[in-house]
Formats: C-alpha cells, sequence, structure tokens
C-alpha cells in the first residue's frame, strides 16, 4: 500500500517521559538554516516545537519549564522515533539529540518542500486573540503585543487546512474558511501545527545513519488554560504518512525524552506498564 497513515496522541502529564543517557550535541549548521520554532504556552507550561520535529531544547539548555515563569526546567529535549523493515532492511527515523527529518511536506510530485520557505513554519493559534490579554506571551516570548498578535493573525489567516491542519468547521462545508472557521484542535486554547519529511539522505543520516523512508510527519501540539491537571498537561498527535511506493513492515513508534527535573544527574524514571507509561 503506498498511503499507509499512522496516527497516535501523547499525554505528556507535565513529566511524562523517559530518557536514556547520550552526549547532547548542538544542531548542526544544516539543521539551523532552515529550523524555526514557536512557542506551546497557554497554561502553566512553557515549551519551544521546531518545525523539523524536535522539542523543548532552547539555545543549549533545558527548554521545557514549568511552571512558566519559574525559570525551573524538567525536560532538555524529546521527540518521536520510528522504525520498520523496507525489503527486509531495518531503517529508522525520528529526533532525538538529532533528527531525521527536515521541515515541509512531501508534495505531490513526490519531491519535499523548500524547506528554508516561510510557508513551512509552525503554525500557531489562539482561539481568542482578537480580545485575549496578550501580556503572557509578551513576557514569556519578550516580544511586544503587537508581534504578537500580528503573527497569530498571520497564522490565523494563512493555517494549512488543505494540507492536514485541524480546524473548527463551523460552516459545515468541509473547506476553511479563515473569516469564519477556527483554526487548532476544536475546543483548545491554543493550537501548533506544522510538517516535516525525511526526504533528506544527509539529514536523514545524521539520526542514526539510516537511510530514508519517504515518511511525512504532520505534528499538532495543543492546551487549554484551565486550572487542575488539564492546566498542567500539553498533548500531542503525530501522523506518519507513507508517501513512498514500499511497504513497511513491522513498524515501531516510540516517544523520545531526556528530561533533566532539576538537573541532568539526579532524574529517577519509572514506568507502569498497564497503564503503558513513563513518568519522571
Amino acid at each position: 500500500m503506498k498511503f499507509r497513515n499512522l496516527v497516535f496522541t501523547l499525554f505528556l502529564i507535565v513529566l511524562s517521559c523517559l530518557s536514556y543517557p547520550q552526549t547532547k550535541p548542538e544542531m548542526t549548521a544544516k539543521e539551523n538554516s532552515a529550523v524555526v520554532y514557536s512557542k506551546f504556552n497557554i497554561n502553566n507550561i512553557s515549551t519551544l516545537i521546531f518545525n523539523n520535529g524536535k522539542a523543548d531544547l532552547e539555545g543549549g539548555d533545558s527548554g521545557f519549564e514549568y511552571p512558566k515563569g519559574s525559570n525551573k526546567t524538567a525536560v532538555y529535549e524529546s521527540g518521536v522515533v520510528w522504525g520498520a523493515k523496507i525489503d527486509d532492511q531495518i531503517r529508522v527515523g525520528g529526533s532525538t539529540f538529532a533528527s531525521s527529518t527536515q521541515p515541509g511536506k512531501i508534495l505531490d510530485n513526490g519531491l519535499a518542500e523548500n524547506p528554508n520557505s516561510e510557508n513551512v513554519r509552525v503554525f500557531r493559534v489562539r482561539r481568542d486573540y482578537k480580545t485575549a490579554d496578550l501580556s503572557m506571551e509578551v513576557e514569556d516570548e519578550g516580544k511586544s503585543v503587537q508581534q504578537i498578535y500580528s503573527q497569530y493573525e498571520k497564522d490565523w489567516n494563512e493555517w494549512r487546512a488543505n494540507d492536514g491542519a485541524p480546524f473548527e468547521d463551523v460552516d459545515g462545508n468541509s473547506f476553511y474558511n479563515s473569516s469564519i472557521d477556527i483554526p487548532g484542535v476544536p475546543g483548545a486554547d491554543q493550537t501548533l501545527w506544522f510538517a516535516a519529511n525525511d526526504l533528506d539522505s544527509i539529514q536523514s543520516k545524521q539520526l542514526y545513519g539510516s537511510s530514508t523512508m519517504g515518511i511525512e510527519m504532520q505534528v499538532t501540539v495543543w492546551g487549554y488554560n484551565t486550572v487542575g491537571p488539564i492546566g498542567n498537561t500539553v498533548f500531542k498527535r503525530y501522523l506518519l504518512i507513507n508517501k513512498s511506493d514500499n511497504e513497511f513492515k513491522e513498524m515501531y513508534i516510540g516517544i523520545w525524552a531526556d528530561p533533566d527535573l532539576g538537573d541532568a544527574g539526579d532524574d529517577l524514571v519509572g514506568c507502569d506498564t498497564l497503564l503503558n507509561l513513563g513518568y519522571v
């Protein structure tokens, strides 16, 4: 089958993640040229979402701040990893300290979008941005109110619904209309979305030396500005699309994270096998 979609949702309740000790390299020059980020920060969490599949890392330090504004961080870096057999050859991809994916979708002609295109950024919307007090974003991101407002407005109007970004179809016609419909996960207070792909053979090998697989990954990140556990939660959904002519067999997918709760040397991790839950 040419197109095979794999979807799963990750519920990060502040610190549900596992890690394995590794060297923590900086981003390569190739990654830096195209990689941009936006921030998830609608509730008690503030973290960075990059358009190549990475998350959390900020300037070489842990970037998952909790509680927001406390300067206390919980996660150094995180991502998703996968592996499968193609013609009995094991291939892997995803993001850990390195990433096999580059920003952008796989186009209908089988080629990748230009990773440096302004259109492959991380899109971020807030359903109440026109009337909301944006001082929270101003303080967290070091930008002006006008900068925050203008970016929310731009991403709302240019929301990539036709490419898979979710939206609330208010008029019920199955097409996104920025003047009527509401971009983002229905009911969510803030939603981020981006697409990445593994078609760059050099980039693909930076992770574990594997050849490309022809995967397009669409990532949706969202949350709610509320009290209680949901106000301490970030939700992530990964959609992996096989856009190659190959069949993936025996495929596995997993969440990868390097928690630095307090600092890198005192993390206690565990798991509940019945709940399929990792924790720190």
